[in-house]
Order: C-alpha cells, then structure tokens, then sequence
C-alpha cells in the first residue's frame, strides 16, 4: 500500500499536525510521502499547487488535503486504496452531492436531500447519509478538504490552472470533470476531521460565476444514476435552487449577469413568475439602498 500526500503549507504548526497525525493513523506497512509545498513568499493559486505536487509524486494513488485536516480513523489506507483499484472509480472525498444542478453554485446548492457528508469538524460530527447506507455512496460533486484519486485520473484531469486563479471551485470542477467518465464517491468507512467551515465570501462567488460561464454550464447537471428523480421534478428543484442561490447572493450584496441571465432562463411557471416577482424586489431595495447613501 502506497500514496502521495500532497498539502498547500501556509503554517508549519498545521502541517506538522498533519504529518503526525499522518504517521500515526495511516496504519502499518503502508509506503507514502508527504509533499508540502510551500505557499507563503509567492501565493500560487491552489490548482497550481496542487498539480506541482501531482507531477512530483512517486505513488500510483495521490491524497490532496487541506493542512488543517486529518484522520481520526486508524488504517484508513486499506479500505482507501481498495475502492480507488477500481477501474471507474474517480476522486473519493467525505463531503458531497448527488445533484448539481444547472445554475453556478457550490456543491451544497442542490439542496440537502442530495447531500452527502461524514467528517468531524472540532468534536462536531457532519454524518448525512442519503438514499442508502453503504461504505461508499456515489456523487456528482465534492468538498476539497480531503480527495484521493489515482494519478493515472488526476493526469487525465488536473486541475484548471487557466480558470481558477485563486483557491476556490477547484474541488467541484476536479470532481464535475470527471463525472462523465469515472464514479465518484464519500466514503463512509472511514472519518477525517476538518477544522475549517469554508469561506463563501465575494471572491468566491466571483470564481463560481466565472468557471460557470466558462466550463460548468456545458457540463451541468450532473446527477448519479440512483437519484429518484424525474426530468420534471428535476427540472423545478433546480428553478426552485437557482433561486435560493440568487437569495444568498443577495445577502452579501453580491449581483452577477451570469447567475440572473440563468435565473431569468427558466419556463414561465407559477412558481418562476412568483420568483420573479420577488426577484424584482430585491433589485428594487437595491436601487432604493443605494440611493440612499
């Protein structure tokens, strides 16, 4: 058993954490590398990062993994490196969804019926199991905390240094690019920590909206096979999300053509004209909001 660990070190307290937690769980006999690379002097976007550790791995599986995370399962390689064997298997990571819809988002925006998660954050425990449960649940898209793929996949698909010039998207636009081609999946047979929440500010949801419009809309929706859903009943989830997303959006004051040109796409339902309506009163406040400053 054998794999690569690559890590984007911005604190060397982190990254030592990492390695000893490393050491101690990864299980006995297991062969690997840690491949920290630094990020502090001259900050490369993550993509970069993340393909300079792919191409300086010596092992057939790659581990790509936030500094501050890590595993609180013991002799996790095994069950790991066995699911990865497979022929169709993509990237495997613990946080997920089985829907992404056609509209810019994160891989939470489908809702939480199609979400997948298992993972401890400080002592909290994120288990959400959906439709079955089983050691590895198939999805569409991940969360980037911790994702391992075989570097034959990882060649086939790096990650877009050309579209993400910072450090978000990268982990659903890795995992989406596969999507057509290979299985991907949360395991469940095996718990990570992660101690970080994410940080869905404005700079993220101008990478969203950007590799949108560049890439995800020629590739969404991207929904697995044992989805119960009809085209229907898809269809109006999605309008139904889409909008939920132009809410959010609105909240942090964030307004962009690409996701309202999305939003104003859909048929002329009741329910789309009822969300028009109430997206006409945002923009209205909007106006009113900035007059009166």
């Amino acid at each position: 058993m054998s794999i690569s660990i690559i890590v984007c070190a911005t604190k060397p307290d982190l990254v030592e954490e990492l390695r000893e937690n490393i050491a101690r769980t990864i299980g006995d006999g297991c062969e690997y590398e840690i491949i920290a690379i630094d990020n502090t002097r001259t900050p490369r976007p993550l993509a970069a990062i993340y393909n300079e550790g792919g191409r300086k791995a010596r092992f057939d599986n790659l581990l790509f993994i936030h500094q501050d995370a890590g595993f609180i399962t013991e002799n996790w390689l095994l069950p790991i490196e066995k699911k990865l064997s497979e022929p169709d298997c993509g990237v495997i990571g613990f946080a997920g969804t089985k829907v992404m819809y056609d509209f810019p988002g994160s891989w939470g925006a489908s809702g939480l019926e199609w979400t997948a998660t298992n993972y401890d954050d400080g002592g909290k425990l994120y288990r959400r199991i959906c439709i079955k449960e089983e050691d590895f649940t198939e999805v569409a898209a991940l969360d980037g905390f911790a994702m391992f793929v075989r570097k034959s996949v990882w060649e086939q698909s790096p990650f877009d240094e050309e579209n993400l010039t910072g450090f978000h998207c990268y982990d659903v636009d890795f995992s989406i690019s596969l999507f057509s081609r290979f299985k991907n999946y949360v395991c469940f047979s095996v718990l990570p920590y992660h101690h970080s929440p994410g940080n869905f500010d404005e700079n993220w949801a101008k990478q969203t909206m950007r590799i949108y419009d560049r890439k995800w809309r020629n590739i969404l929706p991207c929904i697995t096979p044992d989805v119960p859903l009809s085209e229907e009943r898809a269809r109006y989830l999605e309008e139904r999300m889409c909008f939920k997303m132009l809410k959010e959006m609105n909240k942090i004051g964030f307004r962009d053509p690409v996701l309202t040109k999305r939003f104003l796409s859909f048929p002329m339902t009741a329910r789309h004209f009822e969300h028009l309506l109430k997206f006409l009163s945002y923009k209205i406040k909007g106006v009113l909001g900035r007059g009166v400053k």
